[in-house]
């Protein structure tokens, strides 16, 4: 089996002048409504293009292989805190908890100076406020780099306004930001019933196929547990996915969807945990 066989493609198309190319677009919404949406602080959430519009930017196209992996794919560093002047940072809950996390874990991993790193560096700029003189992979000299804090009695750098971010509206106690439904079905199972309906039966069909195949093999209250869900969103997602189950293996016809929906609810008040599909005929067992 070619479990790279992706990865083999995008290389094979690059050596022979095939690159590929994906167009690049964005969606702008207006601050206010960014407080007023439940769609926008949460990014399992898709924006209607009908209502947002893609705007397209340009074309990223692969054209070169690496030559060297160590110093460019093993020693790059991605972190969302890395942004251009003008950028800000939205209230989504995971986007606020990577930013620090993703440059506490480059500089365990590449040492405190991973930004001065060339693969790090666009267009060959240097950072200039890193809060250390020392450390692995220091490749500039220490002249004018001390005090590496602020403030400081004896000088240093200063932060500089042009580059801080554009500050987020808040009222009241500042904490986490709770999306409107957050946590509701509303907010479950909404947005997965708009994208079945914009879907194309073939593609449905995928779905529903690769859904069956996924879950054919799973402990029986796994299973049971997200036909619940599937269910949910939708009753003939639901029923096309157990039928697919049965396929694979050869079971019962599913039940209607929603008697179906109730006794998995029942059988889910009293699991009974068995080794995977050990004896059992049907995926209504």
């Amino acid at each position: 089996v070619d479990s790279n066989f992706l990865q083999r493609e995008v290389r094979e198309a690059v050596q022979r002048g095939d690159y590929p190319r994906w167009k690049l677009c964005v969606q702008v919404m207006p601050e206010k409504q960014g407080y007023e949406l439940p769609i926008a602080f949460d990014c399992t959430k898709a924006w209607p293009h009908a209502d947002f519009p893609l705007i397209d930017l340009g074309v990223l196209e692969v054209n070169r292989w690496p030559d060297d992996f160590h110093s460019t794919s093993e020693s790059v560093a991605f972190s969302p805190a890395r942004v251009i002047p003008g950028i800000g940072y939205s209230p989504d809950k995971l986007l606020q908890g990577r930013i620090p996390l993703y440059d506490e874990a480059q500089f365990h991993r590449l040492g405190p100076h991973h930004q001065h790193l060339p693969i790090n560096c666009p267009f060959a700029s240097r950072p200039q406020a890193i809060h250390s003189s020392q450390g692995m992979y220091n490749g500039e000299p220490n002249v004018n780099r001390w005090p590496a804090y602020f403030p400081s009695l004896f000088g240093g750098f200063k932060p500089d306004p042009y580059y801080a971010p554009p500050p987020m509206q808040a009222t009241g106690p500042i904490d986490a930001y709770p999306p409107p439904n957050e946590a509701s079905d509303a907010d479950y199972y909404d947005q997965p019933r708009q994208f079945l309906k914009a879907t194309t039966k073939e593609d449905l069909l995928s779905l529903y196929r690769n859904l069956g195949a996924s879950l054919a093999d799973v402990d029986p209250t796994v299973m049971k547990a997200i036909l619940v869900h599937l269910y949910q969103i939708d009753d003939t997602l639901g029923k096309a996915t157990e039928e697919q189950i049965a396929n694979f293996r050869s079971g019962k016809d599913a039940l209607p969807g929603k008697q179906r929906l109730v006794e998995l609810r029942k059988q889910l008040k009293n699991p009974v945990i068995e080794p995977a599909w050990a004896g059992a005929s049907g995926v209504n067992d």
